[in-house]
């Protein structure tokens, strides 16, 4: 029944999200790199309701090894606010993006060219008006840090 409740559309899980994404239209947003297979594959996820219950995923296909997304970003937040907007009613006031597999090395050019990306999307998307907040989450990649209770 949850199976058939959520292809549906209906939620069978619903976490007590923080304060401040009770008070302001929140999107989050994950992006992780595999490098499996002849090439890179990008899978992309937005949350596209006001609970983080739902959600719009899509995956980008890129150079073998290349861990820094230059294409496509951009077309992956446009469908992703369409998603938002239809179901709040508005477009989101922030954006909370998780980046998996950050390497040290690789952290300005990943704000140089997908957060750009980002803007870019969302100075189109907004035109005059304030877009959206980002807020980045990079987690390191090969971490030796455990946590045991």
């Amino acid at each position: 029944m949850k199976q058939i409740n959520t292809k549906i559309g209906g939620e069978s899980v619903r976490v007590k999200l923080p304060e401040f994404m009770k008070t302001s239209n929140v999107m989050v947003i994950g992006i992780d790199v595999c490098h499996a297979g002849m090439n890179s594959i990008v899978g992309v996820v937005a949350s596209t309701n006001a609970h983080c219950s739902s959600f719009y995923s899509d995956i980008i296909i890129q150079k073998k090894y290349q861990e820094i997304v230059k294409n496509d970003l951009d077309k992956f937040l446009d469908r992703a606010l369409n998603d938002f907007q239809t179901n709040v009613g508005s477009l989101p006031d922030r954006l909370v993006i998780f980046r998996d597999g950050m390497g040290e090395g690789c952290r300005v050019n990943h704000v140089n060219k997908e957060i750009s990306q980002f803007r870019e999307a969302l100075a189109n998307r907004f035109n005059t008006m304030n877009p959206p907040k980002i807020t980045l989450i990079l987690v390191n990649k090969r971490i030796n840090q455990r946590i045991f209770v």
